[in-house]
């Protein structure tokens, strides 16, 4: 499954389907496109898959681990210090933490102590895969607007002048992706 379209950025372009001459550019950006989103939410393909993870608790008393990849679809087993716990003690939130659901319930500090198997990814049909599919079309018809022009947004000719666009990716692209990043680096992995 591919996030962008061609057919999708022609139409937010506004090119008729009848126009061709750009259709090698807009391969290129959607393919891009594709890539940036996937960079910027760490994700390293967009189809659901199963991931093992080993986590660091830092703090005594926490309730919520982050993990790495998302969205989660699922999580499989939880194991914290050689204890599998039961699948009613604990959820993925939507921001992609684990989240003990016994009250009082926390994890324990120290590293390597939690092992989480997990599937995340991008579902088809979900409103995950609708709001990156928005975000890499946006991108795209960006990268697209820029290929034209390298980017520039002005220029004069007395005392030579230009001014070139620094945002590479547009806002409204940037709060759909924000979603999905992790809130803080991980030190290790």
């Amino acid at each position: 499954m591919a996030l962008a379209s061609s057919s999708t950025v022609r139409a937010l372009l506004g090119i008729p389907a009848a126009v061709t001459s750009c259709d090698t550019a807009i391969s290129a950006v959607v393919a891009a496109a594709d890539a940036l989103v996937l960079n910027e939410i760490d994700l390293p393909t967009e189809a659901v898959a199963t991931y093992n993870e080993t986590l660091d608790v830092e703090w005594e008393g926490s309730t919520d681990l982050l993990l790495r990849y998302r969205p989660v679809v699922s999580v499989a087993a939880l194991t914290v210090s050689g204890t599998a716990y039961a699948a009613s003690s604990y959820y993925a939130t939507e921001s992609g933490s684990l989240r003990l659901t016994e009250i009082g319930a926390t994890f324990p500090a120290g590293r390597q102590r939690v092992q989480v198997c997990y599937q995340a990814g991008i579902s088809s049909g979900s409103k995950d895969e609708a709001n990156l599919s928005y975000a890499a079309n946006l991108i795209a018809c960006a990268m697209f607007n820029q290929s034209g022009h390298a980017g520039f947004t002005g220029e004069r000719t007395g005392s030579y002048s230009y001014s070139l666009d620094e945002r590479g990716i547009p806002p409204v692209a940037e709060r759909l992706l924000g979603q999905y990043r992790r809130p803080f680096a991980r030190g290790r992995y």
